[in-house]
């Protein structure tokens, strides 16, 4: 995967959040290699992107006062604190949603990985957050009009097989997560 890919993301981020709630947030000039999403946001939201041969997820993080600000005027719709919430979960990820559909389209994608098709997108508060296995990929920011960072994340990668051992017909699951991957998902159990 290319840097190209990630600063491809921070554009088409940058260029939704402006069609969708007419505010700025300003692309980061670098990106940089990361095996995970390892920021902390209060919102994290996420998309599968795949094919036949190649899978991947997006991750954008936003902080509450970027989400405060960039759903005032939606938020108004809602009339009770349970509406509040899910609205602010249902904006949140169709912003991911359009933005990961532009993205998709985008003429480096394309060029990389053919047709990428997208999943239904997950937002998680701060407390909900998944685990994130290990997967090759880059980490950048846009800043927000307010000052505040945007973070995202974008990886990309061929699919693994977890295939039967020789020996057996047992599967070495350690040869399909790679070290402390395996040791974290065994201690989250």
């Amino acid at each position: 995967m290319e840097p190209i890919i990630a600063e491809v993301l921070l554009e088409v981020i940058s260029e939704n959040i402006n069609l969708m709630f007419q505010k700025r947030a300003t692309p980061g000039s670098t990106v940089e290699h990361a095996l995970r999403p390892d920021f902390e946001n209060d919102f994290m939201c996420m998309i599968s992107l795949a094919n036949q041969q190649y899978q991947g997820q997006m991750v954008v993080g936003f902080p509450k006062r970027v989400v405060d600000d960039m759903l005032e005027e939606v938020m108004q719709l809602a009339s009770c604190p349970e509406e509040s919430k899910l609205l602010l979960k249902a904006s949140l990820g169709e912003l991911l949603n359009n933005a990961a559909g532009f993205y998709a389209q985008r003429a480096p994608l394309l060029k990389a990985y053919d047709s990428l098709d997208l999943s239904t997108p997950n937002v998680y508060e701060k407390s909900e957050v998944p685990f994130f296995c290990k997967s090759e990929g880059f980490i950048g920011q846009l800043t927000y009009s307010s000052g505040d960072m945007i973070n995202c994340y974008i990886s990309i990668s061929p699919y693994l097989f977890l295939n039967k051992s020789d020996d057996d017909d047992s599967f070495d699951i350690g040869s399909f997560l790679a070290g402390d991957d395996l040791d974290d998902l065994l201690n989250g159990i």
